[in-house]
């Protein structure tokens, strides 16, 4: 605070533009925040995704050996 005292009465950066870059920072940070939020929920719905192909694969791999299995039992009648 003190930093932001001494800038603004050193007149670096007047104080319109201070407020507009102060507001923009704001604006950036509440955007991250979002974007932060969205991509956690979106790298949890990707884990069960690949959850869920994990078990269909599994269950294909099963399918086909159980098929496999039948087909050469059929063909020894």
């Amino acid at each position: 605070m003190l930093l932001t005292g001494t800038m603004l009465a050193a007149g670096c950066v007047p104080l319109t533009r201070f407020n507009t870059l102060e507001q923009q920072n704001a604006d950036c940070r509440q955007e991250r925040e979002t974007l932060k939020t969205e991509n956690d929920k979106l790298a949890a719905e990707n884990r069960e995704i690949n959850t869920s192909l994990d078990l269909a694969r599994n269950d294909l791999r099963k399918a086909t050996k159980e098929y496999t299995a039948a087909k050469a039992e059929l063909e020894d009648l």
